[in-house]
């Protein structure tokens, strides 16, 4: 993964992550924070269950908030830069055009651009969000990796996919199938029965 910069602020990084609800993304951020002594993470959700007050109301969206999310998020990112900090951008990021707002705006602030994609299968990314209190409808999982816009190195400095051969071994650990020449109607390679 990304080197350790805990001394190094010569370059800064600004670090994208993307991916579907589910795989991996926070576990990619705790390794990452691990890496910075200081790290400014930017992140859509936080700033929705904070404005939604999750806790009291158990609500997780509403489109009406949407643009004062993406305001607060883009002027975190201005923070950030002015405070000339390593950035963390914590969301699925499946569209380029709104990616790319963020990553048009670091690389013109000097940072080095690093992209990591989440490459997993929407059947493992179900079934590991099937003991989380707050669950991301499968309809919309589905949707999400079938309209991903998949990033490209041309996006980044560097870009880094990983878990395309964790997949592989946690479907198989949970004793789901594998199936490398997939022609089912959804592409899935991982096969498994779950119930959430």
């Amino acid at each position: 993964m990304i080197t350790d910069k805990k001394n190094d602020q010569s370059k800064l990084d600004f670090i994208i992550v993307i991916g579907i609800p589910s795989s991996g993304k926070s576990t990619v951020r705790n390794q990452i924070k691990k890496q910075y002594s200081e790290l400014c993470v930017i992140s859509p959700d936080e700033i929705r269950e904070r404005m939604l007050n999750v806790s009291v109301t158990k609500k997780s969206y509403d489109p009406s908030i949407e643009s004062y999310v993406w305001t607060e998020a883009k002027d975190k990112l201005e923070y950030c830069i002015e405070e000339k900090k390593h950035i963390f951008f914590d969301a699925t990021n499946i569209k380029k055009a709104l990616r790319n707002q963020f990553i048009s705006k670091a690389k013109e602030s000097g940072y080095t651009t690093k992209g990591i994609y989440l490459n997993i299968d929407p059947t493992l990314a179900l079934f590991r969000q099937k003991n989380r209190e707050r669950k991301v409808p499968e309809d919309v999982i589905y949707n999400m990796y079938y309209t991903m816009e998949k990033p490209t190195k041309d996006e980044f400095d560097i870009l880094e996919i990983i878990n395309k051969n964790a997949e592989k071994n946690e479907c198989l650990k949970l004793n789901g199938t594998w199936d490398e020449n997939s022609s089912n109607e959804y592409g899935r390679k991982c096969k498994m029965y779950y119930y959430i």
